[in-house]
């Protein structure tokens, strides 16, 4: 991949004077005067309202439906700005961008999208390539070509979504072939480059590891993972299989084995944003050739279904795993209510499960695992 590392190094820097904006060539309408460009105010948010986090969090996912579901930009504005002065994060400035952009505010929109590089927003391909949309966008045909092309090079290969979209239509007739061509010359396997930038967000897991309703609570900002990696992340696909809206949020949680056969490794789903309060995530554990094709896929933690039985598990360093169900009864129904803000009355150990993966990352259901983690779904004793 040839990526210009000049590029790459000039956002690093870009915003190394604290007081100082990034240089980017279109007219500033508003956001900076909100002062949520600033290197030292993010700094010192993130230092000190830690505290802040889920509030932020909140604002951010009532937003998300707000712009995405509902169309109404100007109030999904409101909330990301918001959500930016309790906590700055990646993703809020990346959507706060999108929704700029959508106002025609194109100076807001890449003050966004250097920001959200800067806090380490994933994939930084689909980032440059919302840039070049918002140049392109914005009158500035030379400008959306460049970004475009290192979009290309930094991994983003879908070619159906940069020849229709509507976005870059100001490019069309302005090298968009040639930069399409040349760039794409310079990857030797498109699909493979998505595959090792999806497998970048994931770090290695310490075995043995618990999962359970705890876990996830505080899943770092940077394991966001992006719509663009649905093509690895089947749930990202069926919205509508768990939660009563759209617009879920999807997270690395680790890797728990690469070898010459197979990849294993677990993500997150996070539930339903239009209910209030903290929501379990959905854990997969889910293996992979080496070219990114699924092998198997299965559920280990969180609820199966809005009020249903809800999984834990317990992974062990030979990579066997054991999951248990639970029937949970709480105060109010799940199903109307939720569980944030829903005390759990009762929990109940209904089934347990061991399993195993072979030597072709397959899923095996086995006996007891030797030296399993006899732990219950709150953490607290054998459950």
């Amino acid at each position: 991949m040839k990526l210009k590392l000049a590029f790459v190094c000039s956002l690093a820097v870009a915003l190394g004077s604290c007081n100082h904006k990034p240089s980017i060539e279109t007219k500033a309408t508003g956001g900076a005067a909100k002062g949520i460009f600033y290197r030292d105010k993010i700094s010192a948010l993130i230092s000190n309202n830690v505290g802040k986090q889920k509030e932020a969090n909140a604002l951010y996912q009532k937003a998300v439906v707000a712009f995405r579901k509902e169309r109404k930009t100007e109030k999904a504005v409101e909330l990301l700005e918001s959500s930016l002065r309790l906590y700055p994060t990646a993703r809020t400035y990346f959507e706060l961008g999108n929704a700029y952009a959508s106002l025609k505010n194109y100076f807001d929109a890449l003050m966004c999208y250097d920001l959200a590089e800067q806090m380490g927003f994933t994939p930084v391909s689909k980032l440059l390539y919302n840039m070049s949309c918002a140049y392109s966008l914005d009158q500035k045909p030379d400008k959306s070509l460049e970004y475009l092309e290192y979009a290309i090079e930094a991994g983003f290969v879908n070619k159906k979504q940069m020849m229709h979209d509507s976005d870059l239509t100001n490019i069309r007739n302005a090298g968009f072939s040639e930069v399409f061509r040349t760039a794409l010359e310079g990857i030797e396997s498109p699909g493979e480059v998505g595959w090792e930038g999806f497998l970048q967000v994931f770090s290695a897991i310490m075995l043995p590891v618990s999962i359970d309703l705890n876990s996830g609570k505080k899943m770092p900002d940077g394991k966001f993972l992006s719509y663009s990696f649905e093509q690895f992340v089947p749930e990202m696909h069926e919205r509508e299989k768990f939660s009563r809206g759209t617009g879920n949020v999807f997270y690395a949680y680790g890797l728990v084995e690469q070898n010459n056969n197979y990849t294993a490794l677990i993500y997150a789903e996070g539930v339903d944003e239009e209910m209030d309060g903290e929501q379990p995530l959905l854990f997969f554990l889910v293996s992979y050739d080496r070219k990114g094709t699924i092998i198997d896929k299965m559920q280990i933690s969180g609820p199966r279904s809005l009020g249903g039985l809800c999984l834990a598990s317990s992974m062990n360093s030979n990579l066997s795993f054991e999951v248990k169900e639970f029937e949970n009864t709480y105060e109010k129904l799940v199903e109307s209510s939720g569980y944030g803000d829903n005390k759990l009355i009762s929990s109940s150990l209904k089934n347990t499960h061991n399993f195993r993966i072979n030597d072709q990352g397959k899923f095996i259901e086995s006996g007891p695992a030797m030296g399993s983690i006899q732990q219950g779904i709150y953490g607290k004793g054998k459950g």
